[in-house]
């Protein structure tokens, strides 16, 4: 008899590591019917099922993905006509709903169900309905209705099962479980109603599964899956006190979840000795009244400080997960959860983000289903829970707050929270299924009391004790990523080597690396660059004979020659600059860095080399714009003059030229047009911009679809073009501002492919008619002839396209020229409405803001700045 197991997933998910339930079932079907282990498939695609040709196929499925399954027996019932099975959460909480395609359903705890019923299937036993009315812990079809069994009594010594049967690649993070169940019984939590009671794995069983995994497999990373590892504490410290006294803790590193009211400082301190790399749990939400709610009671807000203090006192990294949309859930609620976050944004690494769902088998199930939220013919798709999973989608999600907060304002609060504390997750820039040692301990830079070293461009070649990040994948290589997407949080790195890296980027990309680098390193961090030095290239290629530096034989000319352009033996190896110790150390003053110094290089081919070390100082008082006006003050600009005349008495140091550079460019940019009074806002990223601007942008995201073009105008230094770049899929975005100044920093310091910046004036300029499909105008009609521009506006929107604009209200802040030097008038909501109108749009949203240090947008012309949304007719 051949048997395939299958567990359904989104087509985004590569199981790269089968889980462990599977292993449980397929372990005890080959101990106990002597079938080879050759007859058993761990499937991943349809093809390989009908391939293989099974007699059996045993699908496992939870209800987010349960469409997934339905669809895989459907097929193979077609294809090859097998005996399919269905076992997991989805099934054991509604086994009345077991489809047409399923043949049987196993509902809870599967190893002894499943084993009889593949022992009925091997000795043809099941030819009648009366065969299967005998097998306990069981749902199946008969005479057009779903039948269920008695329940099958729990596996009361879970000692007894053997160790399960892996498969897939699991040398790096291999999976292990210990127990089975929960102590606590969560709203939204499935765990504890499918287990039962909570039972535990002996010491010596775990112990010996882990000498299995260390010495038969050769894993280096262990990650512990139970819902709580430290649950049963004498036995904890057993297992701590085998894995200590037989030294695996020095060769495999572990991972785990732990729950903040059970933990203390002793436990901290073993799991440290232990050699576990992070510890990860459900903190779940930062609102004291929501915590009550979810897990009953049972831990605190103050408690889960606590574990993530504790972590960071001994140096042991943190991850928590987050729910959002909670039944109750209020802005005030979100804004407690933020300002959890925010305390801990350095101290703990946010490893599930999620929308609660009510998932069959819960308490929040049986009172969604109540409330006539969910049902139990509805489209499981709709429960998709992960934010950040490709397949989530907010046009087909199922919220449960609608009643205290709608879906599009959540909507706007939870991409806010996304954008300032997830790490950017597009494609490319992580390799997949990377272990919690990584996403927890290195993604914010928590380390266990060590210096935190990463290398870019790691190569064949990596360098010992450092964080490897590279282009490429590779063994070695933590994070795929580009050399300007390093996904660090902002001073979190205290070096960061980088070894021919710099001369296979343009000048743009390099000049944008280092500015990540420097917003990356601490106080005082530093970089080490090398790269092939140009003048030593242009020397060598006057010399005849081989080249004595390099290890290889080669021509003095072919080496030198490569040192400039490269090898270019792949694509890999193509030179895109080149450098002098003048020129890089421009860049270097120019993006940030001071103490800027050549030291030797070390290598075989060290000569031809440029290798330079430069760092990153504390913030020089007096010298950076006041928050609140975000402009210069008259000792700034006049440090700028006092610098030049005595630097052309004084040999000019390094940190002179700098300050001098930094101060020509700063006083440039906030001259008297440009920072208009605080109408413009000016930070090199986001988190300096005044919250009322950066919720507009946020808001107006709303309304871009799918590879809709737009326009920013008057978009000042580019944040808001920058942040539409980043939170929707507009296929281009044009960006204009009269201040050439403005235009410069956007492109230094917002740059993105899809943006096209550029310098004018919007009515001198020649766009196309009828070409965007959005046009995005910010507290701009009131510097200009309002009507005017609209009009422009109106010609070149496609028919039927929106415009977003705002204006302060005149009921609201009166229009005066001593307090608005650069206004030429406000508009009252009536006269705002006829002045859209009059041009030829629609008004289909009326909104405002109340206040300037928050994002919120909420509904009508009443407040500080009234906001219109208005479609082209």
């Amino acid at each position: 008899m051949k048997i395939a197991f299958y567990v359904a997933h989104y087509p985004s998910e590569e199981m790269e590591q089968y889980p462990l339930g599977i292993g449980y079932l397929a372990a005890t079907i080959v101990s106990q019917l002597n079938i080879p282990i050759e007859n058993i498939l761990f499937a991943r695609r349809l093809e390989e099922i009908i391939s293989f040709k099974p007699d059996v196929l045993a699908i496992s499925s939870v209800s987010q993905v349960f469409n997934d399954a339905v669809q895989i027996a459907k097929a193979c019932r077609q294809a090859i006509n097998c005996f399919t099975v269905i076992g997991g959460y989805h099934i054991s909480s509604l086994p009345n709903l077991l489809p047409e395609t399923i043949n049987v359903g196993v509902i809870g705890e599967g190893e002894d169900t499943l084993l009889e019923l593949i022992n009925h299937l091997k000795d043809n036993k099941l030819n009648s309905d009366n065969a299967l009315k005998n097998i306990n812990g069981i749902c199946y079809h008969s005479n057009g209705s779903v039948l269920c069994n008695l329940p099958r009594p729990l596996i009361e010594d879970i000692d007894t099962l053997p160790h399960p049967l892996r498969s897939g690649n699991f040398v790096e993070d291999a999976y292990l479980f210990t127990s089975r169940g929960c102590l606590y019984k969560c709203t939204f939590c499935a765990s504890c109603r499918f287990w039962g009671n909570i039972r535990y794995h002996s010491a010596d069983y775990v112990l010996d599964e882990i000498r299995q995994l260390v010495n038969r497999h050769k894993v280096r990373s262990i990650n512990i899956l139970d819902d709580v590892f430290i649950a049963h504490r004498e036995r904890f410290f057993s297992i701590a006190e085998g894995v200590l006294n037989e030294g695996l803790n020095k060769r495999v590193s572990f991972h785990g979840f732990v729950r903040a009211n059970l933990v203390d400082e002793e436990i901290i301190k073993v799991l440290k000795k232990m050699n576990f790399n992070s510890i990860r749990f459900g903190a779940e939400t930062g609102s004291s009244k929501l915590l009550k709610y979810l897990k009953k009671g049972s831990v605190t807000i103050e408690q889960n400080q606590r574990l993530i203090d504790l972590c960071n006192t001994y140096g042991l990294p943190v991850g928590c997960s987050f729910a959002f949309g909670t039944p109750g859930e209020t802005e005030d609620d979100l804004n407690d959860t933020i300002n959890f976050l925010r305390k801990n944004k350095t101290k703990a690494a946010i490893m599930g983000f999620y929308l609660l769902q009510a998932v069959p088998g819960t308490e929040l199930w049986s009172w969604a289903n109540e409330k006539h939220l969910v049902f139990e013919n509805m489209d499981w798709s709709r429960l998709g829970l992960d934010f950040q999973k490709k397949e989530f989608s907010w046009e087909n999600v199922n919220y449960l707050n609608a009643e205290i907060l709608p879906l599009l304002r959540f909507k706007e609060i939870v991409e806010g929270i996304k954008n300032e504390f997830l790490p950017d997750k597009k494609e490319g820039i992580f390799k997949k299924n990377k272990s919690l040692r990584e996403l927890s301990g290195r993604l914010t830079g928590i380390y266990r009391g060590e210096k935190t070293l990463v290398e870019v461009g790691s190569g064949s070649s990596p360098r010992q004790g450092y964080i490897h990040c590279d282009i490429h994948s590779a063994p070695h290589v933590e994070y795929v990523c580009k050399a300007w997407e390093i996904p660090f949080s902002s001073e979190s790195i205290d070096e960061i080597y980088a070894r021919h890296i710099l001369e296979h980027l343009t000048y743009r990309d390099a000049s944008r690396s280092l500015r990540h680098w420097l917003s990356l390193l601490k106080a005082g961090g530093h970089i080490d660059v090398n790269v092939p030095d140009i003048e030593k290239h242009i020397e060598q290629l006057k010399m005849d004979g081989d080249s004595p530096y390099i290890d290889y034989v080669v021509t003095n000319r072919d080496h030198a020659m490569a040192g400039i352009y490269g090898w270019q033996q792949n694509d890999r190896d193509i030179h895109q600059w080149g450098y002098t110790f003048d020129s890089l150390s421009s860049l270097l003053i120019e993006t940030g860095y001071l103490n800027i110094r050549r030291v030797a290089d070390d290598s075989v081919s060290g000569y031809l080399n440029l290798r330079i070390i430069a760092e990153k100082k504390d913030t020089l008082p007096g010298l950076f714009p006041d928050p609140d006006s975000q402009r210069l003050s008259w000792t700034y600009y006049n440090w700028s003059g006092l610098l030049k005349k005595v630097s052309r008495k004084l040999k000019i140091t390094y940190l002179l030229r700098y300050i001098i550079d930094f101060s020509h460019n700063m006083s440039k940019s906030f001259g008297k047009d440009y920072s208009s009074k605080g109408d413009r806002q000016v930070s090199p990223n986001t988190d300096g911009i005044r919250k009322d601007h950066t919720g507009r942008y946020r808001f107006a995201c709303h309304f871009i679809k799918k590879d809709d073009r737009v326009l920013d105008c008057a978009c000042g230094v580019g944040y808001g073009s920058f942040m539409i770049s980043r939170l929707t899929n507009a296929s281009a975005i044009t960006a204009i501002d009269r201040a050439e100044e403005a235009i410069e920093y956007a492109e230094k310091h917002y740059y993105d492919s899809r943006i096209q910046y550029s310098t004018g004036d919007i009515f001198a300029r020649e766009l196309p008619t009828e070409y965007f499909d959005v046009i995005v105008s910010f507290e701009t009609i009131e510097h200009v002839d309002g009507a005017r521009l609209l009009r422009l506006f109106h010609t070149k929107l496609k028919t039927g396209g929106i415009l977003v604009v705002s204006t302060p209200n005149q009921d609201i802040q009166p229009y005066n020229e001593k307090e608005f030097p650069t206004h030429l008038r406000h508009y009252t909501p009536a006269e705002f409405g006829t002045l859209l109108s009059s041009t030829g749009f629609e008004v289909i949203g009326k909104y405002t803001q109340h206040d300037r240090e928050k994002e919120n947008v909420s509904t009508g012309w009443n407040s500080l700045f009234n906001i219109a949304v208005a479609k082209k007719v």
